[in-house]
């Protein structure tokens, strides 16, 4: 009989796959989504899991966009700072091993993007003179991901 117990074990261990353990995080929102780039597209985008009480952390190169986040204003005239304020909470709380459910933070510091479960990609594409566009910035910010990828984590272009 304690074989069975020990064979039951093992399958229940071998079924918690890095897919497995990242689907039950979001089924319970305790998965951390990270999106880089603040914009008109990434702001939303943060505010809305974090609003659906996922613990959002949100990744700007741009100082003062974090700063004017951090003290629960706005840059973006279709996101009100009530919004804002209503959401954000500490970096630390965020990112720590209990989550502030609903609660979102921002920083310029990419070594964080290794805390998140989820990281959404929302930086800018404009075009070029020869009107292609240019990926600098994909390719920068998918780089600085890349860094800190780590089994079970989920990456959305």
């Amino acid at each position: 009989m304690a074989a069975r117990g020990s064979a039951a074990r093992r399958r229940d261990d071998a079924s918690r796959t890095p897919g497995r353990i990242l689907e039950e995080a979001i089924a319970t929102r305790r998965a951390r989504v990270g999106v880089v780039g603040l914009g008109y597209v990434g702001l939303p985008l943060a505010c809305t899991f974090a609003e659906g009480r996922f613990p959002v952390v949100g990744f700007d190169a741009d100082a003062e966009k974090v700063r004017v986040l951090r003290a629960g204003g706005t840059y973006i005239r279709h996101v009100p700072a009530t919004r804002i304020a209503a959401l954000r909470g500490a970096l630390e709380r965020v990112i720590g091993a209990e989550p502030g459910h609903g609660r979102f933070a921002a920083t310029s510091d990419l070594v964080h993007l290794g805390a998140c479960d989820a990281v959404l990609v929302c930086v800018p594409t404009p075009l070029t003179a020869a009107r292609e566009p240019d990926l600098s910035c994909v390719e920068a910010s998918m780089r600085a991901v890349a860094r800190t990828l780590r089994p079970g984590q989920l990456v959305v272009l």
